[in-house]
């Protein structure tokens, strides 16, 4: 696709919408590995990954930039369909000399990306691509079916945009080295950094000094004509980015901290310990009656109905599901032996209902419930409150308030910022392992390149063996990581039914395959390894 050439002319619409839409369609299951089609099959040309990248965040733009209701929705599949349909152009704004410093940014962006095996610039692309696919997913609204809620973030383009600018930029100049590593050595950045998230503050540094530059003002100056709007944009792309940092305990702590306050255990939590504890008791010699019923699949709240026959040990505590979508808690039945003496029964009701008031407690938005500190809201050295996120709120759309063409209802997905914010960040960290909740081959071709970036590193004595157990580890990963990952991803609503059962539905698939095929590829591409990255002599 060749650059505008007229600055002051308008940026034609079919190249970039078609493109952007060809990269958008595909299945997520394929994303990015389609042969044949030369705006989508693999490929680590500069040029050609810079093309598709400034597309999809062109799109992003036309979302912030166009009035309100002029596009069904601000899904990147309905835009370039409807513009293409329809043969309008793009807002006024956005000319061809917008297009060019956008292209230009993103270049360098690309282009920061080092050769190194697994966190280059086909890695970020693919991230980039994953986080556009699940914003089409998430905010695309289809004709006759009720919309999942997105807590706001379907007319929130500002922050769409933010999410995917995020994903572009969060392994900028990554040096193939894990943090551990850069602050064992002490690196400059991790002098710099005082060891925190060293490769992800150096990302965002990079990505923002380049944003900031007098050639890109027009960008910003389009983007964000208000300084408040550049502000929340670089909060949330600060956030995300930092979020890939899962190798630190104090962010992940952070992360799981803020699903927990927004939507209580993940259910697939819930499920798995209940099951746990369903097999120690048959393992005791406890009769078990576990029935469950109504999985909440979307944004509609469900009752999850769990009986225990208990005869040894009725004071076995029985976890109650919290953080139902509608803010109450889900119900527990338990139900006591019949030959319990009544002192027994009152205590133990008396210690449920004391733990399902604490919970409803918990989630209430009482005068007390706002005012604690903590995630929500903490004070400055003079004592003044500041809040840190707006549990419900007017939304953010886009510059002009008035819908043109088609009618917008905002009532019906009410604004969450911190729901909103704990989905953005599990979409960030899905995004960035896309490949194991995605098919088999990206799954094996990126999972084979992480390995070779981790031997380089051990070669040149700046990491471990990674030949130790690879194989295993991958097991771990995909069943401790990654399972409960998509299970969030599912639990948010914000994908629907169909949509957000298909992350975890790759990730066992993957994972049962991988007992079956993967330690030969496990051997394989130690053994590759091993002849083209051989240790040194001394």
């Amino acid at each position: 696709m060749t650059e505008p050439n007229d600055d002051e002319a308008p940026t034609p619409v079919a190249p970039i919408a078609t493109l952007a839409l060809a990269l958008t369609v595909e299945e997520w299951h394929q994303l990015g590995l389609q042969q044949g089609n030369p705006d989508t099959e693999p490929t680590n040309d500069l040029e050609q990954l810079v093309d598709r990248a400034t597309a999809l965040l062109f799109v992003r733009c036309v979302a912030v930039v166009a009035p309100l209701g002029t596009y069904p929705d601000l899904s990147t599949s309905n835009i370039c369909r409807t513009t293409l349909m329809k043969q309008t152009k793009w807002p006024q704004a956005l000319t061809a000399q917008f297009y060019k410093q956008l292209r230009e940014l993103v270049k360098r962006m690309m282009a920061g990306y080092k050769d190194v095996p697994y966190h280059n610039r086909e890695h970020g692309f693919h991230v980039l691509l994953s986080v556009n696919k699940m914003i089409d997913m998430m905010v695309s609204q289809q004709t006759g079916q009720k919309s999942p809620v997105t807590f706001g973030l379907r007319h929130d383009p500002v922050a769409l945009l933010a999410l995917l600018y995020a994903a572009l930029i969060h392994d900028v100049e990554h040096q193939g080295i894990p943090n551990r590593q850069l602050a064992q050595e002490d690196d400059r950045l991790a002098v710099l950094y005082n060891d925190q998230s060293i490769a992800e503050n150096w990302s965002i540094y990079v990505a923002f000094s380049e944003l900031l530059q007098d050639e890109f003002q027009l960008v910003r100056n389009v983007i964000f004509p208000e300084k408040d709007e550049y502000f929340r944009f670089r909060k949330i792309v600060v956030n995300l980015v930092l979020t890939t940092d899962i190798a630190s305990p104090e962010r992940s702590q952070l992360v799981k901290s803020k699903w927990k306050e927004a939507f209580g255990d993940p259910i697939e939590t819930i499920e798995r310990k209940m099951k746990a504890q369903a097999r120690r008791m048959s393992l005791t010699g406890q009769n078990v009656a576990f029935r469950r019923h109504n999985r909440r699949g979307t944004g509609d709240t469900g009752t999850s109905e769990v009986s225990f026959e208990q005869h040894d040990d009725p004071d076995s505590p029985t976890i109650t599901p919290e953080g139902s979508e509608n803010g109450d808690a889900e119900e527990t039945k338990l139900e006591l032996p019949s030959n319990l003496s009544d002192h027994r029964r009152r205590s133990i009701t008396h210690r449920i209902e004391r733990r399902r008031s604490s919970m409803a407690s918990r989630n209430s938005t009482s005068s007390k419930y706002r005012q604690r500190l903590g995630i929500l809201r903490t004070v400055d050295l003079s004592g003044e409150t500041l809040e840190t996120y707006t549990r419900t709120g007017s939304m953010a759309h886009s510059a002009a308030s008035d819908p043109t063409t088609y009618g917008v209802d905002l009532e019906s997905d009410e604004s969450d910022d911190l729901k909103a914010t704990v989905v953005m960040e599990t979409i960030m960290l899905a995004a960035d392992v896309a490949h194991n909740l995605q098919g088999w081959d990206h799954m094996v071709k990126f999972s084979n390149r992480l390995y070779m970036e981790l031997r380089t590193a051990y070669v040149k004595k700046r990491g471990t063996d990674p030949e130790t157990r690879w194989f295993e580890n991958q097991i771990g990963f995909l069943e401790s990581y990654l399972l409960p990952l998509a299970h969030r991803l599912d639990d948010t609503g914000v994908f629907g039914e169909r949509n957000g059962e298909q992350f975890a539905a790759n990730v066992i698939a993957n994972r049962d395959k991988w007992l079956t095929e993967g330690l030969g590829i496990a051997q394989k591409i130690v053994q590759e390894g091993a002849e083209k990255l051989p240790l040194p002599e001394n």
